[in-house]
């Protein structure tokens, strides 16, 4: 085999290998990616509105957290309550 084609076969070849290395790594970066035409998502959005006015000063839940009735979601800040509680009596 001359040298003249046998560098260009060596050539060709890493050529090869750096395609296959860099597909191999492309394929496996995206392999946590989903994708679908025919999905959906389905969700229960419910409104959240206070009896009382105020700041709230706390949340005590995080994104995406389940909660049930009664569950403590957000903490209003209750000084002019107490002030006028503290005042009528």
């Amino acid at each position: 085999m001359p040298q003249h084609s046998r560098k260009k076969t060596i050539g060709l070849l890493l050529c090869l290998a750096a395609v296959v290395v860099l597909g191999a790594g492309w394929a496996w970066a995206r392999s946590d990616d989903r994708s679908t035409d025919n999905a959906y998502v389905r969700g229960d959005v419910t409104g959240l509105a206070p009896k009382i006015a105020g700041y709230v000063t706390a949340v005590e839940v995080r994104d995406n957290q389940a909660v049930r009735a009664g569950d403590v979601l957000f903490r209003i800040d209750d000084r002019d309550y107490r002030a006028r509680l503290a005042q009528a009596v």
